[in-house]
């Protein structure tokens, strides 16, 4: 069974990468992989512990770097944007984080296209964000879009799930009681199918809430 990770796991671990990455920065040009994979090991380890003002300079030197090397829309570009996004995000910083997200969002569109599982991704942290800052009719369209493909184009994929759950949220917080209760409906449905036995609590417990609002409203059967 493995052991849950702790404070002083993640002490050795920051450690180690630092030594690593110090090494590799002083024996490797700009654009040798080894780099990369130094300053992959430290974002994920200050991320892991929420360490978001620790993450951010690494996290801009990766994607300063990416530009540079692999060109603005590469898609280890927008994975480094999304990422720079989230601890900005989670610094409060969501107007910076936004316009992170939607450059991340135009590169998709203009490599892949709408309908790919990427652009499709990239929607979901744009919605987040948009809710987490009340604009919850941004937060709305997001999440419809990255919901209505990915029924079509990913119809066995767990995160399909989260884009319903994500619109089902906002649905609940406009007090849109009805539309709440059908999109989490599927959302239950869909996470029964594709995630672990017994993952889905968030999701039923909003469901019952939708249920229990919509039929004590005022259009409600007395």
């Amino acid at each position: 069974t493995a052991q849950p990770v702790t404070e002083a796991d993640y002490m050795r671990a920051e450690r180690m990468l630092r030594e690593v990455h110090d090494v590799c920065e002083a024996s490797f040009p700009p654009d040798f992989p080894v780099r990369a994979n130094a300053r992959n090991g430290l974002m994920i380890v200050y991320l892991k512990q929420g360490r978001f003002a620790d993450a951010e300079p690494v996290l801009r030197e990766d994607l300063e770097r990416a530009r540079s090397t692999l060109g603005p829309e590469h898609r280890n570009t927008v994975a480094s944007m999304l990422n720079l996004a989230y601890a900005l995000q989670n610094l409060g910083r969501a107007d910076e984080a936004r316009e992170l997200l939607e450059e991340a969002l135009a590169a998709q569109l203009a490599t892949v296209g709408p309908e790919h599982e990427r652009t499709l991704t990239t929607h979901f942290p744009l919605g987040k964000l948009h809710q987490s800052t009340g604009d919850l009719a941004g937060a709305e369209a997001c999440f419809r879009r990255a919901a209505d493909g990915g029924r079509e184009r990913l119809p066995d994929s767990a995160i399909v799930g989260n884009y319903l759950l994500g619109l089902g949220e906002v649905l609940l917080q406009a007090e849109r009681y009805a539309e709440a209760e059908t999109v989490l409906a599927e959302a239950v449905s869909w996470t029964d199918r594709t995630w672990l036995a017994g993952s889905n609590g968030k999701v039923v417990d909003l469901l019952e809430r939708a249920r229990a609002l919509r039929a004590s409203g005022p259009d409600s059967p007395r």
